[in-house]
């Protein structure tokens, strides 16, 4: 799936996902989506093609990202360097540390 495509699928899940809140999605969601769509970039096609959830965990400027897809599950961790809402900012200075099976077996780097 290319990648604006996924993204904006990915964004729209949260959206509607935070529909009933207040507050909409929270930086820790935000953040997650852009390291979600980031990562789909550095796996196989397969790797992220069909996200299903996303549970998105946030300390300071490190995003853990427990993604399950119709395949799998995976954990994507990354680093956020600056503050910001739009996904335009956040991709800018978003870095992927890792991506790994829920098993802990390493798929990158």
């Amino acid at each position: 799936m290319p990648r604006s495509r996924f993204f904006l699928v990915l964004v729209t899940g949260l959206g509607l996902a935070a529909c009933g809140q207040e507050t909409g999605p929270s930086q820790a969601d935000r953040a997650c989506a852009v390291a979600v769509d980031l990562a789909a970039d550095l796996l196989p096609e397969e790797g992220l093609s069909t996200v299903t959830s996303i549970k998105a965990g946030m300390s300071g400027q490190a995003v853990s990202c427990a993604v399950t897809t119709e395949q799998t599950s995976l954990m994507v961790d990354a680093t956020v360097s600056c503050e910001g809402d739009e996904p335009q900012s956040l991709e800018s200075c978003t870095v992927i540390d890792g991506v790994q099976r829920m098993d802990g077996t390493p798929i990158y780097p």
